[in-house]
């Protein structure tokens, strides 16, 4: 597994950030139907629906609503719960399986990749030439204290 690929970690926290951006994308929503009154992401907002008209109505307390209003506002409500329910298990779905990353994506990858490998050759090969040269100095620091001693020796 090369530095470039995501692990599933990764794409987890990163899935974890959307849903927190979601999240406050909501909030906003929420201060906006505070601030306005009206969402059109709220399903109460798009009909008059019979359980609401009897809160807001009270001359409509009394009366009945047909099973026809019934059923249609149920239909209309549920529907709406279950196309906001379906497109964020959609979105899920596609996040997961990285359908919304770009279409040459994987050459952006190739080419960092590669990237990085030149970089990593280039810092081993510092290293190598690095260690040659502790090495040498090695080998000149034991033959100047051996021809040292040698002088030492040659004085006595």
């Amino acid at each position: 597994m090369s530095s470039s690929e995501v692990s599933g970690r990764e794409r987890f926290h990163a899935f974890m950030e959307s849903v927190e951006q979601q999240n406050k994308a909501e909030e906003e929503c929420e201060q906006r139907l505070e601030e306005n009154g009206y969402d059109s992401d709220d399903p109460e907002q798009w009909g008059p629906y019979y359980w609401s008209a009897e809160k807001e109505n009270a001359s409509l307390k009394g009366t009945d609503p047909s099973l026809k209003d019934k059923v249609v506002d149920n239909v209309k409500y549920y529907t709406f719960k279950a196309s906001r329910s379906v497109n964020f298990a959609g979105d899920v779905v596609v996040h997961m399986l990285g359908l919304n990353q770009s279409k040459y994506q994987w050459m952006v990858d190739l080419v960092e990749r590669e990237a990085q490998e030149q970089a990593d050759a280039e810092r081993h090969f510092q290293q190598r030439e690095e260690m040659k040269r502790e090495r040498r100095l090695q080998k000149e620091k034991a033959k100047f204290e051996k021809v040292s001693k040698t002088e030492e020796a040659n004085k006595v």
